[in-house]
């Protein structure tokens, strides 16, 4: 592909913004469209809390399969085509989504566009190792993660507006996610490149990388004492958070009394502040270092966590959620950054297939458990409380981890 010399300079920048098209996709519309949609959807079903838990736990559950094989997928045919296809094919599944009466086949094809949406993300994240000198991996990481909080901010008015004009609108909401994800496929197939060289560009730390693409996950050093460490910390934030966003749109609405609009406004709210939080929390942890980043963010999502639990106010909930926005998107980048770090641009995509895999069976487990929790203590308050626990947890397991030197990272960008 021949393009003009400004064209080559600011192409980098380019592919980190599409990296922030397919987070928007697999995440922004793909996850946390749900919270929105979810209180109509419920009420239209005739659904549990438990079983409202489980059509989100397939879509995680997903994730799961397809953040496993995301990696060696992506090398075998490459970043563009592989995003783009699994991006229409996940489009289909949640127009389908809206399509179907029985819950269980819901949960189903949830289960497949959960798994299509993960290899996109995944994707996503091999980008700023291939295009994005290492000292600004963290910042890179931040700003795509940071667009889903754009995807919220926008979606949520939008699918308010859907579903505010008939009963059965729920089911438009899911054409409309649908069709949004398809469109963000196009776009990966026109601007997308596998590799810097397929635009002319030859950066110094991508000199020792094949032309196919990051390494396959099943080829990663699984024995690393510090690949786990990354994966328990990953695992252990992803049933905490999910507990969290699972049901606070429903939480607000119901159990605090303050009536969907309300609730659908501070969800909206969150999405605002999220769009600066994986930006700021990545540039964080390249100044303080991946560790206390991490420390710093996971103890905060905590106290947003635990401060909902005992104030149900209206604006304790805009002082939480504002909490929790400032870390929302923070977590994946500064792992996918810590990668780059620790294991060169060929492993961080092994890396994060891993934590991605493991992180969705965290977030299958916890909308499961919080559902659960919600119908046995008839009340949220219990899913906060256990939800904040467990992030703290998640926060003294980052605490034990070790930063690369400065060296370190100078060597894992010519890591071979």
């Amino acid at each position: 592909m021949q393009l003009g010399l400004l064209a080559k300079r600011y192409y980098p920048q380019l592919m980190v913004a599409a990296g922030g098209l397919m987070c928007i996709a697999g995440i922004g519309f793909g996850r946390f469209a749900y919270p929105v949609i979810l209180p109509n959807m419920k009420k239209a079903l005739s659904l549990s809390y438990t079983e409202a838990g489980l059509v989100l736990t397939g879509g995680v559950f997903g994730s799961l399969l397809g953040s496993v094989l995301a990696g060696m997928i992506v090398a075998r045919w490459g970043l563009r085509w592989t995003v783009s296809i699994t991006l229409f094919l996940a489009g289909l599944a949640f127009m389908a989504t809206g399509a179907i009466p029985s819950v269980s086949t819901i949960i189903v094809v949830q289960t497949v566009g959960g798994m299509l949406l993960a290899v996109a993300v995944v994707g996503a994240f091999a980008i700023p190792v291939l295009w994005i000198e290492p000292k600004r991996r963290g910042v890179a990481n931040g700003v795509m993660t940071s667009l889903v909080g754009v995807g919220m901010t926008v979606s949520t008015p939008a699918l308010q507006y859907i579903l505010s004009s008939h009963p059965d609108a729920w089911r438009t909401a899911w054409y409309a996610v649908g069709m949004t994800i398809i469109v963000i496929g196009a776009i990966v197939l026109v601007f997308v490149r596998n590799t810097p060289k397929d635009v002319g560009l030859s950066p110094e730390w991508t000199s020792n990388i094949r032309a196919s693409g990051p390494e396959s996950p099943f080829k990663f050093g699984y024995a690393s004492p510090l690949v786990w460490h990354l994966v328990a910390i990953y695992f252990v934030w992803a049933v905490g958070f999910s507990m969290e966003y699972s049901f606070f749109v429903s939480y607000i609405a119901e159990a605090a009394g303050h009536g969907l609009g309300n609730a659908a406004a501070v969800w909206a709210f969150v999405g605002a502040v999220g769009i600066i939080s994986g930006f700021a929390c990545g540039f964080l942890s390249d100044v303080v270092g991946r560790r206390l980043g991490l420390f710093l963010i996971l103890t905060t999502m905590a106290v947003s966590a635990l401060g909902a639990a005992m104030f149900q106010q209206l604006a304790a909930f805009y002082i939480f959620g504002f909490l929790l926005g400032m870390v929302f998107n923070a977590v994946p980048p500064v792992i996918a950054a810590a990668g780059g770090d620790y294991f060169g641009p060929k492993g961080v995509t092994g890396l994060v297939g891993l934590c991605f895999g493991f992180g969705g069976l965290g977030q299958a487990v916890g909308p499961y458990v919080a559902g659960a929790i919600a119908d046995y203590t008839a009340s949220f308050t219990m899913v906060y409380v256990v939800s904040g626990i467990i992030l703290v947890v998640a926060a003294f397991i980052a605490l034990g981890l070790r930063d690369a030197s400065a060296r370190a990272r100078l060597r894992s960008a010519a890591k071979v």
